[in-house]
């Protein structure tokens, strides 16, 4: 599974690499992945499928599955349920909590998002919480809900894990700026 909060590049733009070296190496059929994501995925993964030249140079047996996950929807399988929620962030994003059946673990995932209040109801209990900490502290004073970003701060973070009493809290997009 691969699974996509946005399809901003940063977020997708080893894709291209990850499916060319399974399909040169011959270790794993690119079928049997699946893909989850938010509605703009679909678009992103054929272009590509189109930039590998897939139909040329590879004999793919068939493509990767693609599980749209809009908010509020949830993907289960035999280990897991993956639970999806919407962010504030400039294009379509989902906020993820992705619990492991058999140990009852939860890890809560928000990708690139600003500060948002609903997270807290889904995260909540969460054993740890993967979030966005772009903004230094004097960048992040306006409301998250407009904020034009879309990004949190480490601050807003911490927030976000104390209101939902997640003990762990793993940063990313860290900024030095502030």
């Amino acid at each position: 599974y691969i699974i996509f909060t946005h399809m901003h590049h940063d977020h997708y733009i080893g894709l291209a690499g990850l499916l060319f070296f399974m399909l040169q190496s011959g270790q794993k059929d690119i079928g049997d992945l699946t893909f989850i994501g938010p509605e703009t995925m679909p678009e992103v993964l054929q272009r590509t499928y189109s930039f590998l030249q897939l139909d040329k140079f590879f004999s793919v047996k068939k493509y990767p599955e693609e599980i749209i996950l809009s908010a509020g929807e949830h993907f289960e399988n035999d280990e897991i349920i993956l639970k999806a929620s919407s962010c504030y962030h400039p294009v379509e994003a989902r906020a993820y909590a992705i619990k492991e059946k058999n140990s009852g673990k939860l890890l809560a995932i928000s990708g690139d998002t600003a500060y948002k209040e609903d997270l807290i109801e889904i995260f909540s209990g969460a054993d740890a919480l993967i979030h966005d900490c772009t903004l230094g502290y004097n960048k992040c004073c306006d409301d998250p809900a407009t904020r034009s970003c879309g990004h949190s701060s480490i601050f807003e973070a911490i927030k976000l894990c104390e209101k939902a009493d997640v003990p762990v809290l793993f940063s990313m997009h860290m900024n030095d700026d502030d």
